[in-house]
């Protein structure tokens, strides 16, 4: 038996820790075996301050592309968080020089590529902004020019700010666009997906 709950960032009038909170009282209440979380780690240390008041040591199994978990003091360290949780870390960044070279090889006449970036991605934590800041630093070396598009909207206008971006792309604008990590609107990566096909983009 499982349940599984999505709290969105983006949605209007909903205070995101709050809610998580209450998800997390809930599943505590009643007694589940294990709690999953693919989330940031704003809900893990939720989930740990919760289980610890219940004084229910739940396991805690988390994936996160996070790697500063031990400096915000979440686990003890990589070897053993010396608590109820465990987990997978993704350390994105250190992919992206992978993820060029691999791009090169699809598209070798490839110069451009497209990404929603900053206003798009969560920022203060998570893999958004640093994976942003390597592709762009490291793109050029493998002879892209990375196009970037800001946005100074908030979270909850972000649905119709993505869906106006891509659709607006035309084919042969971009010769490929990469899909960042840690971004408000949950279905973001729906719209950029359609229009990649649409436009035959890897």
């Amino acid at each position: 038996e499982y349940e599984s709950s999505i709290v969105a960032r983006d949605e209007q009038g909903v205070d995101f820790s709050a809610k998580m909170r209450d998800v997390i009282q809930s599943y505590i209440a009643k007694n589940y075996d294990i709690l999953f979380l693919h989330s940031s780690v704003d809900t893990l240390k939720i989930a740990l301050e919760e289980t610890a008041a219940a004084k229910k040591p739940i396991p805690i199994l988390f994936g996160t592309s996070d790697t500063k978990i031990v400096e915000k003091g979440l686990v003890k360290s990589f070897q053993s968080s010396e608590n109820n949780a465990t987990g997978l870390i993704n350390d994105q960044t250190e992919a992206t020089s992978k993820k060029l070279d691999f791009l090169k090889q699809i598209i070798p006449n490839g110069k451009k590529i497209g990404v929603l970036g900053h206003g798009f991605l969560i920022p203060g934590e998570g893999p958004g902004l640093p994976t942003l800041a390597s592709t762009i630093n490291e793109a050029p070396k493998f002879g892209f020019e990375v196009v970037e598009f800001k946005t100074t909207l908030p979270p909850p206008k972000l649905a119709e700010e993505v869906k106006r971006i891509t659709d607006a792309v035309k084919p042969g604008e971009y010769d490929a666009w990469i899909h960042m990590p840690g971004h408000f609107y949950a279905d973001q990566q729906v719209h950029e997906l359609a229009m990649t096909k649409r436009v035959k983009i890897p």
